[in-house]
């Protein structure tokens, strides 16, 4: 079975979110088939498939071809969602982070990713896109198969329980890979100077630079969210925004204040849904895409990773809180199996707890919900309303939103705003790092 068996054509996608009907017939075909000809030693013709892609909303995916049935897949970053732009600069690191991802994932676990075989993080070259070619992966999506899907309330088939278990063990045990992954600062994976190790670099998400520590990386985090607020959101609804990013900002004060962690943040991946898990026929993963988001990260993140599993903190969907009680059985299980094998083993604790003890405790579901929804939706009641439930019990935002620390800590946000740009407009050309601007 090849990949584009369960592609569709240029036609069938043409009015699909994140199609790329519109570069499709741009593409430079002719140059694809040489470059990826002339990469292979000794050259080998290949044939690009024209008649049927994927596509992300970033990218394009085109299956090739060569005269000895060997197939690879081509992806360029052709950036075509044009209500969300990536830089050139923004690009180039997040397929530098995903190479070095997926060869740091082959060479230190058996999790099944695919093998790199030639990339271009810039558009200088043959192909006037940055590119990547890549080993094809077996398999079909969870929701393909019918057991994830997007929507809240989705229950798994009857028919499919038996697939949705074989799926949560062999998700267990990816998780349990990962965590065996660590580096001792925050931020996103990327090749050092000679291409032959591994060195921790800017978070290819946020821009934010190398942390030491959860204290630092969330400081960092809530000052970029503080800033995204005052620079992009409408006046009238700053404050409203603003709210909603210190309660935040005080969960994970309170987090990263309750233990020490220095020297053991976990690789994750960071967009672990059913459309990035590749399967068989009986639910075991043969497959993991896309990890061009990947970074080692605060272990509450970490714990959450697998994000299609995780509880609703807003609504209580019997059916999810099902998938996730199913799944938390299932990680125990794994570390259980482990400790079998690897009694008394000091690495086999996240922060002195077991994974799934992190997985189902009310932190991690809180914080690995709330980072998602924060950046777009910090301004929403409902949001506030969750974050008061589970920090100060209780649903009633409102006497927090009219307290006077509140109100001070919102002006200083201003003025430390109109300080900043006073500062950036006498301030000198800061020198480009080795990860390119951020």
């Amino acid at each position: 079975m090849r990949p584009s068996d369960t592609w569709q054509s240029p036609a069938e996608l043409g009015d699909v979110r994140f199609s790329a009907s519109k570069v499709w017939p741009t593409l430079p075909f002719d140059a694809i088939e040489r470059l990826a000809a002339a990469t292979r030693s000794p050259p080998v013709h290949c044939v690009a498939n024209r008649n049927k892609y994927s596509s992300g909303q970033y990218n394009v995916a085109i299956e090739l071809a060569f005269d000895d049935d060997v197939v690879w897949i081509a992806r360029l970053w052709t950036n075509h969602d044009e209500e969300s732009l990536l830089s050139a600069e923004e690009t180039s690191r997040r397929l530098s982070c995903e190479v070095a991802t997926l060869k740091l994932v082959k060479e230190r676990t058996t999790i099944p990713v695919p093998t790199v075989f030639a990339y271009s993080v810039t558009d200088k070259n043959p192909l006037g896109w940055p590119y990547v070619f890549m080993s094809p992966l077996p398999g079909r999506s969870a929701e393909d198969l019918g057991i994830s899907s997007p929507d809240d309330d989705f229950a798994i088939p009857p028919e499919k329980a038996e697939v949705f278990k074989t799926y949560c063990a062999s998700m267990a045990a990816i998780q349990l890979q990962l965590s065996e992954i660590s580096f001792d600062r925050i931020g996103s994976v990327y090749l050092g100077d000679h291409q032959d190790s591994f060195v921790i670099g800017p978070d290819v998400r946020t821009g934010i630079m190398p942390c030491a520590s959860e204290g630092a990386y969330y400081a960092a985090l809530c000052d970029k969210l503080i800033k995204d607020v005052l620079m992009d959101v409408d006046e009238e609804v700053q404050d409203d925004a603003l709210f909603g990013v210190w309660i935040y900002s005080l969960l994970t004060a309170t987090i990263s204040r309750s233990r020490d962690m220095s020297g053991s943040y976990k690789l994750c991946h960071r967009d672990l849904h059913g459309k990035n898990t590749l399967l068989d026929p009986d639910g075991k993963i043969v497959g993991v895409l896309d990890w061009d988001f990947a970074a080692c990260m605060p272990i509450e993140i970490f714990a959450g990773d697998a994000c299609n599993l995780m509880k609703d903190m807003h609504w209580d969907h019997a059916d999810q809180l099902e998938q996730f009680e199913l799944y938390n059985r299932a990680l125990r299980h794994a570390e259980e199996v482990r400790d079998l094998r690897r009694p008394n083993d000091p690495t086999s604790t996240l922060s002195g707890h077991m994974f799934s003890d992190l997985h189902a405790s009310t932190t991690v579901q809180l914080v690995g919900y709330m980072s998602n929804l924060i950046p777009e939706y910090a301004g929403c009641r409902w949001v506030w309303e969750i974050l008061c439930r589970h920090l100060f019990g209780t649903r009633d935002w409102a006497p927090f939103r009219q307290s006077p620390i509140f109100a001070e800590w919102c002006a200083t946000q201003h003025v430390r705003l109109a300080t900043r740009r006073v500062e950036e407009t006498i301030s000198v050309p800061v020198p480009r790092s080795r990860y390119g601007d951020v």
